[in-house]
């Protein structure tokens, strides 16, 4: 990631943060969300696993879709590209992990009982922050 942030199509637009280790009670994605919802500057946090491969105009139609909506948050569902039957039976099992664990269907529920999930996510920064401040005081943490 460092030669791309360097790379004359990145420069001012692409800043790249360095995790030396993970602070304790932390998971690994929720950190990285967290760390960089602090650096960034923008309206709109676009949230995504580093495997997740983009047409150009990905970002501009999702913010117009959220806006659009309207909707503070969104999840975008990449098309899996499996190449054996192994990987097809591993995503069918994901998939149905996920629908029981996640219900999908109470994606409207003003009183979430479950977690973000998703290889992209693309949330207003006030609708981050308001969810992540209200873990953090039921809780005890932003984690």
């Amino acid at each position: 990631m460092d030669k791309v942030a360097a790379s004359a199509a990145a420069q001012g637009r692409l800043k790249i943060i360095h995790v030396k280790e993970l602070p304790p009670q932390w998971l690994g994605k929720t950190h990285a969300m967290w760390s960089a919802a602090r650096q960034a500057s923008g309206e709109w946090l676009p949230l995504y696993d580093a495997d997740v491969m983009f047409k150009p105009d990905v970002l501009s139609r999702a913010i117009a879709y959220a806006e659009a909506e309207p909707a503070d948050h969104i999840v975008l569902f990449p098309k899996m590209i499996m190449a054996t039957p192994g990987e097809r039976m591993m995503i069918a099992f994901f998939q149905t992990l996920f629908v029981f664990g996640h219900r999908p269907w109470k994606v409207a529920d003003p009183k979430p009982t479950t977690t973000w999930s998703g290889a992209f996510n693309l949330v207003r920064r006030t609708a981050y922050e308001i969810h992540r401040n209200a873990r953090a005081s039921a809780h005890g943490s932003c984690r």
